[in-house]
Order: structure tokens, then sequence, then C-alpha cells
């Protein structure tokens, strides 16, 4: 089932996702709050090849790493995963559909950027925080034939041959949809208890990962090495074609932007403990940069864009996240 919405009438999602058969604890169902002034700054476009070029050229920089014994990754992170019932502190394959899930160890790291990160914006205000338990991340981002395989249809826009391409031209609503659906679907296998669920990554877990240890605007110096964006390509890309960061993910940054399940809303000034966004919103965070509408300066692990949940574009998609549900907070 779908219900269109209209751009700002995120007010209806929460009706919307609740009749997902309890599948799924969702984060941010509720009523809307006042736009932001700040929106996604691309078109949609359903056209192959629509790309967009900019002549601002890359910039590189130094990499500092930071990985304190909490965020150290399994040792073998780079090995063959495991078929199966997924078992903290180690990767996994989900069955059928060949999803490899990196398990993510908790930890802790500042959020954001610093004020003299180069093209920072206000809105990345840098803030401590602990992420308490750990987690599974999709090695790469959901591909066309995963989600096809699961929704039984294909929403992207462009057109490819052959290849494992991300899912692109889907909405915050289709993403979830696709998760509590997959969460149902293991659950009843009996490849997964009641207590863990398929999602969207928070925010705060997105960023941690996509950091993987490493206090810079990126987790290496030349962002060509790591991402399909708006000044190296002019369409989509097969995931993993790029040098994966240090905790074994792929294209992190760059390809297609990338879905969370947080609403938009400003960050906390302090220290917080697994931040999952406001309770309410109209509008949902996307990151990560893409191929199209995103130069380098949006290519930095701090960046935050946010868009409709009922709004999708050719070079927006989402990665898998299994957690304990009690995470939600719903």
């Amino acid at each position: 089932m779908h219900r269109k919405l209209g751009f700002r009438q995120g007010i209806f999602v929460g009706k919307y996702l609740c009749a997902l058969a309890g599948t799924l604890h969702l984060v941010g169902c509720g009523a809307g709050q006042s736009a932001p002034q700040d929106t996604l700054g691309v078109q949609v476009n359903t056209s192959p090849g629509g790309g967009e070029e900019h002549s601002n050229s890359l910039k590189k920089e130094k990499v500092a790493v930071a990985q304190p014994k909490s965020v150290q990754q399994p040792e073998g992170l780079g090995s063959p995963v495991a078929e199966g019932n997924p078992t903290q502190g180690k990767s996994f394959t989900l069955p059928g559909l060949g999803m490899e899930m990196i398990w993510i160890q908790p930890g802790t790291f500042q959020m954001g950027s610093p004020e003299d990160e180069e093209e920072r914006i206000d809105n990345e205000v840098q803030h401590l925080v602990e992420i308490t338990r750990g987690f599974w991340l999709g090695k790469f981002e959901v591909t066309e034939g995963e989600y096809r395989e699961i929704m039984n249809e294909r929403p992207s826009s462009l057109t490819h041959v052959v290849g494992k391409f991300p899912v692109e031209t889907v909405t915050w609503i289709m993403a979830v949809k696709f998760c509590a659906i997959l969460t149902k679907r293991e659950r009843d296998a009996k490849r997964l208890s009641a207590s863990y669920e398929y999602g969207l990554p928070t925010e705060a877990q997105w960023e941690y990962a996509c950091r993987a240890g490493t206090t810079t605007a990126r987790y290496t110096e030349d962002l060509s090495e790591i991402a399909w964006f708006s000044e190296n390509t002019n369409t989509v890309h097969e995931v993993g074609k790029k040098r994966p960061n240090a905790w074994g993910l792929h294209d992190m940054l760059g390809n297609v932007w990338e879905l969370c399940t947080d609403w938009h809303g400003p960050y906390p000034e302090g220290p917080v403990k697994d931040p999952k966004g406001p309770d309410i919103g109209e509008f949902c965070i996307i990151r990560g940069g893409g191929w199209r509408g995103a130069r380098a300066k949006e290519c930095r692990a701090a960046y935050r864009r946010w868009i409709s949940p009922a709004m999708s574009f050719n070079a927006l998609g989402f990665r898998l996240c299994l957690r304990p549900v009690a995470e939600t907070g719903k």
C-alpha cells in the first residue's frame, strides 16, 4: 500500500507508518513542525544521466585517526561473513539476499564539525555522543536487486543493464516499509527475535559508522578514492567500486544520499547518549552526499541535509541497519 502525500504533509506520515502491522518501532512518528530554513538543494530529475557539473576543486587534507579501545572493530573485519542468525560482535550475511551486515562496536565520538573545519555550516554543532550498544550496518547501500526481492517493484529511475547498483528514487516512507517487511520476513523464518529489528540508522549511528574512528572532515585524504560525487561523475555507480572506510563500509560518502530515521532538528549542545532526533517533525535527515547535487563540501562526515519523507530523486537511497528494538525509543 502506498499513500501519496504532498510535500508539506509530514503530519500524516506517522499514521501511515503505524499501519505497518507493528513490525517496526519508528523514530519520529508524530505531527509536523515548522519548516526549517534549508531543504535539499537539488531538483527532482527522473531522466538518466541528469548530473550537474561544479567547478570548485577538491582540497586534500591530512586525516587524523582516533580509535580508542571502545571503538575498535573485531579482528578479521575483511574476512567472509557468516550466514544466518546475527551474533553480537560478528558480521553476517542475510540468507537469500546476500546482504552483508557489518558489526559496529559501541563507542564514543565527536559528532558534528569543529568551528575551523573548511566549508562547515552552522547546524553542525560539535558535541560528544556515546553509542552505548553495538549495531549492524550494511556494507553497501541497498541495491536495486535487494529492494526488488523484498518489495516486488523497481522504483529506480535510471536505466542499468546489469550490476549491483544502489536503489534510488525512493522516499523515506518506502525505505521504512522495506525495513518493516524485511523484519517480518526474518522473524517469520525464525532468524530474528522480537528484540531486534531492521531499520534506517539514526543520524548518530550513521555519522559514527561513517567516521570509523577518524576526526577530520572525511575518512581519507583524497575524496575521489572513496566517493562518486558531482565533480567526478554524472551518474550513479555500482556499489563497492570505491575504497571502504576503516570499518569496511563502502560509499558512506557519495554515490547516493542515504536516508536516516531521524526527523530534522537542531543538535544538543552538550554530551548525549544514543540520540534519536526530535520526537516529531516534518522533514527527515539525509546524509553522505551523492552523485548528483553534492560537491566536495557536501561529501563530509558532518554534513546534514533534510527532505520531505514523501519526496524522492534519482540520487537518494538508503543503507540497512539492524539494532535492538529498545534503541528506537518507541
